[in-house]
């Protein structure tokens, strides 16, 4: 089953994509399609690759939220407003795109979880 398939069906928990070479191309849209078909809850991708984080959250804010509102956002050393974590774990975004150390970090995983339990992360 595909990614969108399954997230339209409701079967999707996570989905693992490697980032390679090969996947390179292809893979940040595997992260955007479930969450933008997901409208009421988040999405989160995890890449080590902070200016491709940052030129998607660009991008999909520009299309998506036609400049207007911000759906996309990430978290890691080069996000410079602190308060960003504190939005993405009241459920702000759509999605979000987390550095594998940020991801790892205690408090964040805690934030993670409390927003499974409510039902707002894809």
């Amino acid at each position: 089953m595909s990614v969108a398939a399954s997230v339209g069906s409701g079967q999707l928990e996570h989905d693992v994509i490697p980032c390679d070479l090969e996947a390179r191309a292809t893979w940040p849209w595997r992260g955007t399609v479930p969450a933008l078909i997901s409208e009421s809850s988040c999405v989160v991708v995890v890449s080590p690759l902070i200016s491709l984080m940052r030129d998607q959250c660009i991008k999909i804010n520009y299309t998506v939220g036609q400049g207007k509102r911000r759906v996309a956002t990430f978290l890691g050393s080069a996000q410079v407003d602190r308060e960003e974590e504190s939005r993405v774990l009241r459920g702000e975004y759509q999605l979000v795109y987390v550095s594998p150390e940020k991801m790892m970090s205690e408090g964040f995983l805690v934030g993670l979880r409390e927003m499974a339990a409510r039902g707002a992360l894809s």
